[in-house]
């Protein structure tokens, strides 16, 4: 469940024009992900949706990255639409960002 949340975090993030890590356009995630250079990257837009996350916009964000890909289906590295519902998902977000906002 948490690959699936971070699929819809940061799906926008994954999938950035990045040199080298997509080559083609039926990837289901960029050739670095496994790689340390991911983060270093990636590292300014990282920061800034961690930044939304805890702000409390993962909600917003999970709601518009499903209702554009799940009737789809889009594949990519942690989209598992079978096993997870939209309901659930974004209700574990959302306990989650009340969690963030009473620590």
């Amino acid at each position: 469940m948490v690959r699936f949340i971070f699929a819809l975090l940061f799906k926008d993030i994954l999938f950035q024009s990045v040199p080298g890590a997509l080559e083609t356009e039926y990837q289901t995630g960029p050739l670095d992900l496994d790689e340390d250079s991911f983060y270093f990257v990636r590292q300014k837009d990282i920061t800034r949706r961690l930044e939304a996350i805890e702000s409390g916009q993962a909600l917003d964000i999970a709601r518009m990255v499903d209702t554009e890909h799940r009737d789809k289906k889009t594949m990519w590295v942690g989209a598992l639409w079978d096993r997870f519902t939209r309901e659930d998902i974004l209700a574990i977000i959302e306990v989650s960002e009340l969690c963030l906002v009473t620590e």
